[in-house]
């Protein structure tokens, strides 16, 4: 349950997604299990989340917690506790990166909100998201083409179709630093209910990911694992950054 979920939980949780700067802005806002679960868009501006992939980070990360029904221990930190990608922590694709020989550049990832399930579950962020987040050389293209295969692998057959068919619909990659667009300040959590506001008011839509199966993973010769080559891409048009 989110309401089992203290503000001090919530602030290790910022960490283990890979966003500690705004553990302050959370820690003084009192946001707590119940509260993040129902943050709108107006409350993640106001508490200085301005980065369109931070947000797409905490949206991704809220989606897996309501999965696991806010576990506590969903957040995976160490190799071998679990190969459901969604659960990583930036701590475990940093070890990750690691095992495919990308040590020196594991460093880089942090404070950039990047964990399994804005990976896994986010159809936009691809492999050339991380590299640059990694720094990698656009000029070392066979280290790129490295990470692309092993970012794929990563991935179950549903999720690299889900990725493809974003990049076919929409092309264009997103700029790592678009920012979202600031309304009006709100209150946080004031009389705030489940059925307060509009579903697509909310960071993370209740609805989002419903019928999503995390556990599904590749199977090998199928027609995708074939194709796990294909380059990925994020669209901002796609996203409702501000609602209306």
């Amino acid at each position: 349950k989110s309401n089992n979920l203290g503000t001090g939980w919530i602030c290790n949780w910022l960490e283990e997604i890979g966003l500690p700067e705004y553990k302050k802005a959370f820690h003084e806002h009192g946001i707590d299990g119940r509260v993040l679960n129902l943050l709108t868009m107006e409350e993640l501006l106001a508490l200085g989340v301005t980065s369109q992939l931070h947000y797409l980070s905490i949206k991704r990360g809220i989606q897996v917690l309501r999965q696991s029904k806010f576990n506590p221990h969903t957040m995976v930190c160490r190799a071998g506790s679990c190969d459901q990608i969604e659960r990583w922590s930036i701590f475990r694709i940093m070890d990750w990166l690691r095992t495919i020989e990308l040590s020196e550049y594991a460093p880089n990832l942090r404070g950039s909100g990047v964990h399994g399930g804005l990976i896994a579950l986010e159809p936009g962020f691809g492999h050339d998201h991380l590299a640059n987040l990694l720094d990698i050389n656009p000029k070392k293209t066979l280290l790129r083409k490295h990470l692309q295969t092993s970012f794929n692998q990563l991935l179950s057959d549903q999720q690299f179709e889900t990725k493809r068919d974003y990049i076919l619909r929409n092309g264009m990659p997103m700029p790592l630093t678009a920012r979202l667009k600031r309304k009006k300040k709100t209150f946080f959590g004031s009389k705030k209910s489940a059925g307060s506001g509009g579903d697509d008011e909310l960071v993370c839509p209740l609805n989002l990911g419903r019928h999503d199966d995390p556990s599904r993973r590749p199977s090998h010769g199928s027609k995708s694992q074939k194709m796990k080559n294909t380059t990925i891409f994020l669209n901002p048009q796609s996203i409702n950054i501000v609602p209306p």
